[in-house]
């Protein structure tokens, strides 16, 4: 009986209601999105505060050079893993930066470092030193714009749930069938728009890569 309500008021959807069903949808997407992000660069900031003690600790059995490649490995690895659980297209545009910048998708190599250290002055006895320190530290910048990004997702989100629960309360029909009418609509919003962001990226891998 409730799936034969939910239906029934689907059916009488205006266009404008559904074009505001999408709307929300919309909105929740990208909420999750950026707030899931924003989560994971908060991951990647953890795991690569770590990579220092790590260092520190094979020093005591490895060379510094060594110790400075594994850094440099370890750092791309991280943002590897970082990217592949977030969006595509996000990491389509970190990938493309990152060739354009490198000459590559991962990041800078232990020879890249070294020659750009070397170039600004660093004694070479000291360029393992600063690989490492560096490895351990990501980008303050990228971090205050992914927080900054997080509160946009999150804001976005409670949006979406703010609008929700307005409409099912003032809705004159059967709460239960409105509040399931809602949570349908997100669902296919957030498959449609996982399903859309993968079919760009597979896109582009296929015609650019």
């Amino acid at each position: 009986m409730l799936h034969i309500s939910v239906r029934m008021k689907s059916d009488t959807l205006s266009s404008k209601q559904w074009l505001f069903l999408i709307l929300q949808g919309f909105i929740a997407y990208v909420g999750i999105v950026l707030w899931h992000e924003g989560m994971l660069r908060s991951e990647y900031e953890r795991r690569v505060a770590g990579i220092y003690d790590k260092a520190m600790q094979k020093l005591s059995e490895e060379s510094p050079e060594a110790v400075a490649r594994w850094a440099v490995l370890e750092r791309n690895y991280l943002k590897q893993i970082t990217r592949d659980k977030g969006n595509p297209i996000n990491k389509i545009l970190a990938e493309k930066r990152n060739v354009e910048k490198y000459g590559n998708s991962m990041g800078p190599t232990y020879e890249q470092l070294t020659a750009d250290l070397l170039k600004k002055g660093v004694p070479a006895d000291m360029t393992n030193k600063q690989i490492i320190s560096s490895a351990a530290t990501s980008n303050q910048t990228i971090n205050q714009h992914m927080n900054r990004t997080t509160v946009i997702g999150i804001t976005l989100s409670l949006l979406y749930l703010f609008i929700t629960v307005i409409k099912v309360f003032i809705s004159h029909e059967d709460k239960i069938a409105a509040l399931k009418l809602e949570l349908t609509s997100l669902l296919i919003s957030l498959a449609s728009g996982t399903l859309i962001s993968q079919l760009i990226a597979n896109t582009y891998y296929f015609f650019v890569e």
